[in-house]
């Protein structure tokens, strides 16, 4: 399981608030680090306002001592990304390589994320 948070901070206008992922070692630009294509839409939804929120990831699910929870399921996938889809909330997302940094290498099948 991996502990992954996420924040926001003020982007270039004034009314952007842009999400970011926590990943120090991960050594690319903070641009790669940024959550786009749905990924922000979801994280202001189960953050419930807030600006920080962790989410507890994993290729299994690990329901049993969290209260919420998603399930990310891949639908497709090329060599920038992959798209899933969130049963939960009924759309998609586009997740970028980053997932694959945390991920050794893969994008996969399914993303089980308590919070």
């Amino acid at each position: 399981m991996y502990k992954l948070q996420f924040y926001k901070e003020n982007g270039i206008k004034p009314m952007d608030r842009l999400w970011y992922i926590d990943l120090p070692e991960h050594k690319g630009p903070k641009e790669d680090l940024q959550m786009v294509a749905g990924a922000d839409i979801l994280l202001d939804i189960i953050s419930g306002g807030t600006e920080k929120i962790m989410l507890s990831c994993s290729i299994n699910p690990e329901f049993e001592d969290f209260k919420k929870h998603i399930v990310l399921t891949k639908i497709d996938e090329d060599k920038d990304g992959a798209y899933y889809y969130v049963s939960q909330y009924y759309f998609y997302i586009r997740l970028c390589n980053v997932i694959k940094f945390i991920f050794n290498g893969q994008f996969p099948e399914k993303i089980f994320c308590n919070f």
